[in-house]
């Protein structure tokens, strides 16, 4: 399913208070936006709240477990009294999940990348996902549970999740969507739209897997992109878009071709493109497609002539 339909079906879910019996789970490759899902969806939340009267905004809560340990999940034990029995072991629920808990809360927590997570973490977490409740704290029925995570085809150090929790929640694939993502990607405040308009003209390239990636394990993705058009515009007035661009973890191969595109994609003011230059980096001889005589990549626009300015 594409974006915007997990979202929509997920707030059909929530208008008609059916939050807490069902928890989705969302998988699919790397970076195309599975965690911003929740997010949005909490936005939407928030909308239609507010328009029936609420004043509080929806709570959205981001949980990594791939960096979490079991007691991040299920409290640190203590010492308490039960009425009959003397002294028993309880334990404290982390902030985060205490809020969910409380009467009234609405909004939507995700738990994000279960399949990375360490054994221990995951049947830590299974009893949470399955039964909304860590010991005795149980889930708002208000709140939305969203799991997400990559699937081990996408070789991304993912594991395959147990057949009752595949059989016990709602499994979907998120599908990436380049006119989805061009749409929300041109509302995104300060985001150069020359990236946008750079992968419509090669789509293929908005999305990779982690099997495909470059001799630096980097690989393209909708996050990665993003992250680029965030700082485009400074980088490309400092004339260093290539090493950015790697930076923020786009491959090599796929910054040149970016880069060969700058030509038609930029103009200088006063309507003359780009100075024509070459690549410097060095290149794989795999990826030496539409090189130059020097073995380099042509990348008209990165090597240019106009005067440098720092701002």
């Amino acid at each position: 399913m594409k974006f915007d339909e997990i979202v929509d079906l997920s707030l059909s879910f929530w208008l008609n208070d059916m939050a807490k019996a069902t928890t989705i789970c969302l998988l699919g490759p790397p970076g195309i936006g599975k965690s911003a899902v929740g997010k949005t969806l909490a936005a939407r939340m928030t909308v239609a709240a507010r328009g029936k009267g609420a004043s509080e905004s929806a709570v959205c809560e981001v949980v990594d477990l791939s960096s979490r340990a079991p007691e991040d999940i299920s409290g640190l034990p203590f010492k308490g009294n039960e009425l009959g029995f003397g002294s028993v072991t309880d334990y404290a629920p982390q902030r985060w999940l205490a809020r969910l808990c409380q009467d009234g809360v609405y909004g939507v927590l995700i738990l994000d990348d279960l399949p990375a997570a360490s054994p221990a973490v995951q049947v830590a977490t299974r009893q949470l996902a399955l039964d909304r409740r860590v010991g005795d704290k149980h889930l708002s029925p208000n709140v939305i549970l969203i799991v997400t995570g990559n699937r081990r085809e996408d070789k991304s150090a993912a594991t395959t999740l147990p057949a009752h929790f595949r059989n016990s929640v709602m499994m979907l694939d998120l599908q990436v969507d380049l006119d989805e993502w061009c749409a929300w990607y041109g509302g995104q405040e300060g985001h150069a739209p020359v990236i946008a308009s750079f992968l419509r003209r090669r789509p293929a390239l908005l999305s990779g897997l982690p099997s495909n990636s470059d001799s630096r394990g980097a690989f393209p993705t909708p996050r990665a992109w993003t992250k680029l058009g965030s700082v485009y515009d400074i980088a490309e007035r400092r004339r260093v878009v290539l090493p950015v661009a790697e930076a923020r973890g786009i491959p090599l191969h796929d910054v040149c071709r970016f880069l060969d595109a700058h030509f038609d994609l930029v103009q200088q003011p006063g309507g003359e493109p780009p100075g024509h230059g070459r690549c410097i980096a060095p290149l794989h001889p795999d990826q030496h497609q539409q090189s130059g005589a020097d073995g380099g990549y042509s990348c008209p626009g990165y090597l240019d002539t106009r005067p440098f300015n720092p701002l």
